[in-house]
């Protein structure tokens, strides 16, 4: 990630704590982590990474449930709000995870990756798959449907920020050079964005690297 982009991210969301913590949960998302929480249950699998946690809201919620968290963030009040929650959380960047090998029973990605730029997503995934455990779980959750890398024009944010959006067929290509696909499945956003949606995966380590 260029200085630029990775600065721009960290002042951006370092100033948007406070709203970020006021919003509303949008409802798929409340049932996205719901049906993520069961297939852990289902698995018997306790260790939860959030990777790009923001203000740990989600993170919060796993943690609630008995799960084993811990947070990373690029930005530090992203960081400082997840641990006045309680939650073990960390600045860090997640294509360079300072965790072992297998750390992880699972992890977890909500509107992370999609500012990283395309050429570090092989790093970021590479990653993933390091620290994740046989058998791991990997949910990632982005806006996508078009092809796009740049910063939005339109973001509310200041600095805008910088978005990288796939395609459902390029992102699919993509994630299975690294992980078995369980579930791939879209969330309409607006009619005033076609072809822009919410992407949900949720993803198997392989049983070889």
């Amino acid at each position: 990630m260029s200085d630029d982009i990775r600065k721009n991210l960290q002042l951006a969301y370092d100033q948007n704590v406070a709203e970020r913590e006021g919003r509303t949960l949008w409802k798929r998302q409340i049932d996205e982590r719901e049906a993520f929480l069961a297939r852990l249950r289902s698995a018997g699998h306790q260790s939860l990474l959030d990777a790009g946690a923001a203000t740990g809201i989600d993170g919060k919620f796993f943690a609630d449930e008995g799960v084993e968290v811990t947070c990373i963030d690029l930005a530090a009040e992203n960081v400082k709000a997840s641990q006045a929650k309680g939650l073990t959380a960390i600045q860090m960047d997640v294509t360079a995870l300072e965790f072992p090998d297998g750390h992880f029973d699972a992890v977890w990605s909500w509107d992370c990756l999609l500012h990283l730029p395309k050429a570090e997503w092989s790093a970021a995934l590479s990653e993933i798959q390091r620290v994740l455990a046989p058998n791991g779980l990997f949910f990632l959750g982005l806006y996508g449907g078009i092809d796009f890398a740049e910063i939005w024009a339109d973001d509310t944010y200041e600095p805008k920020r910088f978005y990288a959006f796939w395609t459902d067929a390029d992102l699919q290509d993509l994630l299975s050079d690294y992980f078995q696909i369980i579930d791939f499945h879209t969330h309409r956003i607006s009619s005033s964005a076609p072809g822009l949606h919410f992407q949900a995966v949720t993803l198997k380590q392989k049983s070889s690297n």
